[in-house]
């Protein structure tokens, strides 16, 4: 939950330093992308990053700097 009814999810990633509920700024580390899984051996290592409002998925770079 980033506020104002907006959540962001993350996946693919490895060593997670964060937990639920841990209040994070900008530029703090999450855990690194991880190995591609058996599904994204073609992609290669990837990030998977979404952003919603409610239950609409927004466009993250419309959010990112």
């Amino acid at each position: 939950d980033i506020g104002d009814n907006y959540t962001v999810s993350y996946g693919q990633l490895d060593n997670v330093s964060v937990n639920k509920g841990d209040v994070l700024k900008e530029g703090d580390v999450i855990g690194t992308v991880a190995k591609p899984t058996k599904y994204y051996t073609e992609e290669g290592s990837n990030l998977f990053f979404q952003v919603e409002k409610g239950k609409a998925t927004v466009d993250p770079m419309l959010l990112l700097r």
